[in-house]
């Protein structure tokens, strides 16, 4: 039979063989001469425990993982590679093996290590919810990652927490870092504004979403282009100077805008988005070069309990920021806001916007009187794009619906 395979040119084989499972992509190996090193130019190793440990096999997972990492460090040194390691069976998760695991990466690989943990127990288990309430959760501690170019980590397991690197090392080569679905250790939260302010001289982007455990978030980095902070709860400060962002969004950070703090010092920075409350005290350095400002207004939060409706303040944040060439504004029209004042009544513009984006999500509500209303107070608007967008689960609007009179 002809090999049909093996006569493909080796960068098309490349792309074939990225994307096999990592073992059935070692195993190639075994095909002939010229496979028997070909897999490690795919520079990438992603190991899904459900994919290696045999149905449910801690040891064998543990094996595979380690078997990878010596490899590396004996045959190669020092590889550039994209490494993840992605764990959602509960047996699996060993914080001292993860621990260690982390630090062989951080000795061999050049390039991106990602961990994710997101852990289910089986239905069948006999180990109830209450049964685990008193455990003390176990911490899992980045080291320092001389080489890595981007970071990525993700704790689902509400047993596990995360804490940075403390004392002497550098984040040398890291241009991007991301934290997601975590909660930091008890004061290890604070460490965030360290690692990022001094340990990490090449920082291009930071992305924090879905976090706990990080109150203040003061940066103060020469390099940072991008900042997104996504439900990090409970922040109260958020204090930047970064003289390079160019991009920054903040969404549902600020829930409670009472006693909270925001100061921003970014004189190039050119787009904002802003989906949270305004704090109430908070401080602005020239924007002169921001052209475009998104407010949109924060999503139903489930946390927050039943009937507490927080609103995202346009009014306040667009008194902060009165110099954007676009502005966008993201209305959601709720059924749950029935009954209380309308969104767009309390929105004024400035007069130098003369370009609005209005971006409205009707849930078949009628809002054309709203929008009139507000168009009417914008004296300065010369370009009007409306978007109507749409999610599932609309409700009909009632006759007594505040955005507007169906039959006007």
């Amino acid at each position: 039979m002809e090999d049909r395979l093996s006569a493909l040119p080796d960068d098309l084989l490349l792309q074939i063989i990225m994307l096999l499972p990592v073992i059935q992509l070692v195993q190639t190996s075994v095909l002939s001469r010229r496979w028997s090193r070909f897999w490690m130019q795919t520079q990438i190793l992603h190991v899904i425990d459900h994919e290696v440990d045999g149905g449910g096999d801690p040891a064998r997972f543990e094996g595979v993982v380690d078997g990878l990492l010596s490899f590396y460090a004996s045959q190669l040194g020092r590889a550039r590679c994209y490494f993840k390691i992605s764990i959602s069976r509960w047996d699996n998760v060993d914080v001292d093996r993860l621990m260690s695991w982390a630090r062989q990466a951080a000795q061999i690989f050049v390039g991106d290590f990602l961990l994710s943990v997101h852990t289910v127990k089986p239905e069948d288990s006999e180990e109830d919810e209450s049964d685990t309430s008193d455990e003390e959760p176990e911490i899992f501690e980045l080291p320092y990652f001389e080489f890595a170019e981007e970071i990525a980590v993700t704790l689902s397991d509400r047993l596990l927490y995360l804490a940075l690197p403390t004392g002497a090392g550098v984040f040398a080569s890291l241009t991007k870092l991301v934290l997601m679905s975590l909660h930091f250790a008890d004061g290890a939260g604070a460490a965030l504004s360290d690692v990022v302010s001094s340990r990490c001289p090449c920082l291009l982007s930071l992305v924090v979403q879905y976090v706990q455990g990080v109150t203040a978030l003061t940066l103060r980095t020469a390099a940072l282009t991008h900042l997104s902070l996504s439900y990090v709860n409970g922040l109260r400060l958020l204090d930047v100077v970064a003289p390079k962002l160019l991009a920054m969004a903040v969404q549902c950070c600020f829930v409670n805008s009472q006693g909270a703090v925001l100061r921003i010092s970014a004189p190039l920075l050119l787009r904002l988005e802003w989906a949270d409350c305004c704090p109430e005290s908070t401080q602005v350095g020239p924007t002169d070069r921001l052209k475009e400002l998104v407010v949109g207004e924060i999503p139903p939060i489930a946390a927050l309990g039943e009937g507490f409706i927080a609103h995202s303040n346009f009014h306040m944040i667009l008194r902060h920021f009165r110099l954007t060439q676009v502005l966008e504004l993201h209305v959601p029209i709720r059924p749950e806001l029935q009954g209380h004042g309308g969104l767009m009544e309390h929105i004024v513009l400035p007069e130098q916007y003369t370009d609005l984006n209005l971006v409205v999500e009707p849930n078949r509500h009628m809002f054309g009187m709203s929008m009139f209303k507000l168009l009417k107070r914008c004296i300065g608007l010369r370009m009007l794009h409306l978007k109507l967008s749409k999610r599932k689960g609309d409700t009909a609007c009632s006759s007594s619906c505040i955005w507007g009179n169906p039959h006007g």
